[in-house]
């Protein structure tokens, strides 16, 4: 009988990755800015980029606010420090006579092409279904702007998708469907929107798709999503051939799972000799906990999955494995107790 994660088999899950992570732990993004102790407070699901040095970010929406705040921290370290300053204040995402203000996640993702990290967000001031974004240059944020395709322009009432690497992408769930649709960066601007769909099938979702990160040159697109139920999906985009059959994420042998969850699953690819394709983040169905599962050349196509260590979140799990610096896997997340946002950064997935 097929199992759910999150009913019958999260015991064997928890109790695996109970061996497999012990004396690992979660860090917090907070810092100290101008005397103050701050820590990163949000209500939605963060954001996290890694760039060409491995320097990770973090974005996240402003609890009891609509700002956006980015903060970063070097490699193999856990100091965090507000990215810049605006008129906004220490690490808000804004310019002069501008400050981003959204009412869902923010997006983010680091271009390798530009050396460039990017944020992507839904607009919050009227009108509100329009999708905007900027890029830091090292010292600034570029001044804002909506994202403006050649055949229209987008709406959505989630956050936006942004995937980076070696080219930049956006996904996000139709403003008045649950339809995916797509577009990428050409170097000057957004190419055509299009939805994510093949002859047969369209992809549906009810909440926000999410790219594998990082995009490598001369591979395929990758898009996860929550289905209009609970099941995970995915597709791949190959130019020329367009989307592949769209797969649910499961495992059909002995024992068998359905991943099943309520929010937004976050996915990363890992590029290295010994690396596992694609990897698969979500929250548990069935309790805050949030498992992960990789690609493997089994019968099942998919590990067993395990619990990150220490994370417990009521909210979508953030993650992405960098384009070059340390290979380390960095999953962020929401607390589900109290709205701080925590992480945990590993080098090798189990089991």
């Amino acid at each position: 009988m097929k199992q759910s994660i999150g009913h019958l088999s999260i015991a064997l899950a928890l109790f695996l990755a109970s061996f497999a992570n012990q004396g690992l732990a979660a860090n917090q993004v907070k810092g100290t800015a101008g005397g103050t102790t701050w820590k990163a407070m949000t209500t939605t699901t963060p954001a996290v980029a890694v760039d060409q040095n491995g320097t990770k970010y973090v974005a996240w929406q402003k609890a009891a606010s609509t700002q956006i705040l980015v903060a970063t921290s070097p490699a193999n370290s856990n100091t965090w420090t507000l990215l810049g300053t605006s008129e906004g204040g220490p690490g808000v995402v804004g310019g002069t006579n501008w400050t981003a203000g959204t009412s869902a996640s923010p997006a983010l993702a680091f271009d390798s092409q530009s050396n460039q990290v990017w944020v992507a967000y839904k607009g919050q001031s009227t009108p509100t279904d329009r999708i905007w974004f900027s890029t830091w240059n090292g010292t600034s944020w570029a001044p804002q702007q909506v994202v403006s395709c050649t055949n229209g322009t987008p709406r959505t009432g989630d956050a936006p998708a942004l995937g980076g690497g070696a080219a930049m992408t956006l996904a996000w769930k139709g403003g008045g469907d649950d339809d995916i649709w797509f577009t990428s960066w050409d170097g000057s601007g957004w190419g055509p929107q299009v939805t994510v769909k093949g002859s047969s099938w369209t992809a549906g979702t009810s909440t926000t798709p999410s790219w594998v990160q990082p995009y490598i040159a001369g591979n395929p697109y990758v898009l996860f999503w929550k289905g209009e139920s609970a099941n995970i999906w995915m597709s791949e985009y190959n130019a020329g051939s367009g989307w592949e059959l769209q797969k649910q994420v499961s495992c059909n042998t002995n024992p068998s799972w359905i991943f099943e969850t309520s929010f937004t699953p976050a996915a990363a690819y890992n590029d290295q000799p010994d690396g596992a394709p694609y990897a698969v983040f979500w929250t548990s169905n069935s309790s805050t906990s949030i498992f992960y599962s990789y690609q493997t050349e089994t019968s099942c196509g998919w590990s067993q999955p395990v619990t990150v260590p220490g994370a417990a979140t009521n909210a979508a799990p953030a993650a992405v494995f960098p384009f070059s610096g340390p290979p380390d896997y960095f999953v962020a997340w929401k607390k589900a107790t109290n709205n701080t946002i925590w992480y945990y950064t590993f080098h090798t997935l189990n089991p």
